[in-house]
């Protein structure tokens, strides 16, 4: 791990727990047990999947059918969102137009950010991927944090569909 990484997540940290703590000090909860569920049912939605603490809201995507948007730790104190595209390529053979894709997709994004990872059969994943204090969370930004990266999926995929690069799962 780079030494710039480690200081990048050494200060979120500090800055969540900061947060955390300022918010306990507060007599707020940092837990929020049903947060995703209170936010869902406060727009319409329903919670998908569940497994452990994941929770997968399902979108209609002209695409793929259902474009799954994962809602991690959602009671926790940092609630992870992300949207997974359907692109997947060996690691050791994805194109560098991918990478210049991403590089310039992150630049432009107003909410989250794109990363690469290789899942166990060496595969690359593509992921795009927003962090939220679960304090802050209301329905409205819950919303619109779900939409855009249902959207950003959709739109990274069918870039990579246009360049013949969508392989199907």
């Amino acid at each position: 791990m780079s030494l710039f990484r480690e200081l990048l997540e050494g200060f979120t940290s500090g800055v969540i727990e900061g947060a955390a703590n300022h918010l306990a000090g507060l007599g707020s909860r940092v837990e929020e047990y049903g947060r995703v569920e209170r936010l869902c049912a406060a727009i319409g939605w329903t919670v998908d999947e569940r497994s452990g603490n994941m929770v997968a809201l399902h979108f209609k995507d002209p695409l793929v059918g259902t474009r799954k948007v994962m809602v991690s730790d959602g009671d926790g104190p940092l609630v992870v969102l992300s949207a997974v595209s359907h692109a997947i390529h060996p690691a050791r053979l994805v194109p560098e137009q991918v990478a210049g894709n991403l590089l310039i997709r992150n630049w432009n994004l107003d909410i989250g950010a794109w990363e690469a990872t290789v899942d166990r059969d060496g595969d690359a994943i593509f992921r795009v991927t927003y962090s939220a204090l679960g304090a802050g969370l209301d329905a409205h930004s819950f919303k619109y944090i779900c939409e855009r990266l249902a959207n950003e999926a959709l739109a990274f995929d069918r870039s990579m569909q246009a360049a013949g690069l969508l392989a199907a799962r």
